[in-house]
């Protein structure tokens, strides 16, 4: 459910009338994605993007024309644990605590609301007003039949639809709450299934054997471990170059992450890394 709302989302946010409305430049220049070449509102368009998804075509380096505030619609819910634990070690007991969520985005215009009031004391003190404020995203309409096609891959049950639900086995786990639909319980209690999960979260006894060739950050040290980087959805420091030792020194990806050695590297390390 998520999951097809964040892409009807997306793909409404990367039409030329939308750039157009919010003055960004459009991409009909730049490289076209793999699935933009698919009709809008096809099966086979949301079939496509579900495997680039998957197989990381959601990083900057090859969506290029898709500003990643958009891509973040799409990400697992569990991210914002993340950001509350990165909180929690900077700010201790002041930090924010995650106190209610939403189960489903049915109705979620009126039922988001009722969520703020029920569960956020302080608020009308804090902002000089009630949040009572329905919401009405212009997406909703799918014009283009984004969302209608999502909801059909889905509705098949086949590959595409169990690779879904991989993708939200730790929302699953993590948020008791949201229902799980019978074609991912059958798929989390696959055994081939859960021997992948095994092997891939196993411990590695031994560092990659490419650890020579891994992205540069930082090599000196980080500033500050815990400082929060902007426009990263929540990653510290110390995070961002745990991430970084996971690309190839002098890919595109390497270079994106390469960028913020900016904001956590002291001053007089910052371009060491790319020398």
């Amino acid at each position: 459910e998520h999951f097809l709302s964040a892409y009807n989302e997306i793909e409404f946010r990367s039409t030329d009338s939308w750039l157009r409305t919010h003055g960004v430049n459009s991409h009909n220049n730049k490289p076209q994605r793999y699935y933009e070449r698919y009709e809008n509102g096809t099966d086979a368009r949301f079939e496509r993007y579900v495997s680039e998804f998957i197989f990381g075509a959601s990083s900057t380096e090859l969506f290029p024309s898709l500003p990643p505030s958009n891509i973040y619609h799409a990400f697992s819910q569990t991210g914002v644990l993340w950001l509350l634990n990165q909180q929690k070690a900077i700010m201790g007991v002041n930090a924010p605590r995650l106190v209610a969520y939403l189960p489903s985005i049915s109705n979620i215009s009126a039922r988001f609301p009722n969520l703020v009031a029920t569960n956020c004391p302080g608020f009308e003190e804090e902002f000089g007003t009630s949040f009572n404020k329905q919401f009405d995203h212009p997406s909703h309409k799918d014009e283009k039949g984004f969302y209608a096609a999502a909801k059909r891959v889905w509705s098949k049950q086949d590959a595409t639809s169990r690779a879904l639900c991989a993708l939200h086995l730790m929302d699953y786990a993590c948020f008791d709450l949201i229902p799980v639909p019978n074609l991912c319980q059958d798929v989390f209690s696959d055994e081939s299934f859960n021997d992948r999960l095994r092997t891939a979260t196993a411990p590695s006894s031994t560092p990659p054997k490419d650890a020579a060739n891994s992205c540069k950050f930082c090599e000196g040290g980080i500033a500050v471990h815990s400082k929060l980087v902007p426009r990263s959805g929540g990653l510290t420091c110390e995070l961002v170059r745990a991430a970084a030792t996971k690309e190839v020194n002098g890919s595109g990806p390497c270079a994106i992450v390469q960028k913020e050695e900016e904001t956590c590297c002291p001053t007089e390390q910052v371009g060491d890394s790319n020398a």
